[in-house]
């Protein structure tokens, strides 16, 4: 799957027919929309690769293979603010932006250094490494073990 096609999926507008609205103080059909305000100078990405059935304590593990590529751009994931027909339904007032705040905010545009990835079967079995782009060649952290990474598995990280 390409990480573009999660970013996608997680940009994309979906509706919601009976939304309960505290604004109007009734059910209605509504338009969620998922957009960045701003983009921070590190940006980490969670995959879920789990999943828990309904009736089931166990979360079980996904092997989805991800195809990520070393830069990313989601600078057409920044929102354009509220648009012509559109209402905000929040209970609470929008605080500051982010520049406003003194926060930073980016290009959009961002460049792999790191992966943590699952070794092992299940959620119960195995453990966690990093994966570490360090002065150009990927470096493996595995416990105490730290070596270089000759192929780091990109297509199965946890977090980039």
């Amino acid at each position: 799957v390409p990480l573009e096609a999660c970013l996608a999926t997680f940009s994309s507008s979906r509706p919601f027919i009976d939304y309960y609205s505290t604004a109007l103080k009734t059910k209605t059909r509504v338009i969620k929309t998922t957009s960045l305000t701003s983009f921070p100078d590190y940006l980490v990405l969670h995959m879920q690769r789990f999943v828990t059935e309904a009736g089931e304590g166990s979360p079980e593990k996904l092997d989805v293979y991800i195809d990520v590529t070393d830069v990313i751009d989601i600078s057409h994931m920044r929102s354009k603010g509220l648009q012509p027909g559109e209402q905000l339904l929040l209970q609470e007032e929008v605080g500051q932006t982010p520049a406003q705040n003194g926060l930073p905010d980016g290009g959009g545009r961002y460049k792999l250094f790191g992966i943590v990835s699952h070794i092992g079967t299940s959620t119960h079995l195995g453990h966690y490494v990093a994966h570490v782009l360090k002065e150009g060649r990927w470096v493996i952290f595995d416990d105490s073990k730290v070596c270089i990474s000759v192929d780091p598995p990109k297509d199965m990280g946890y977090l980039y």
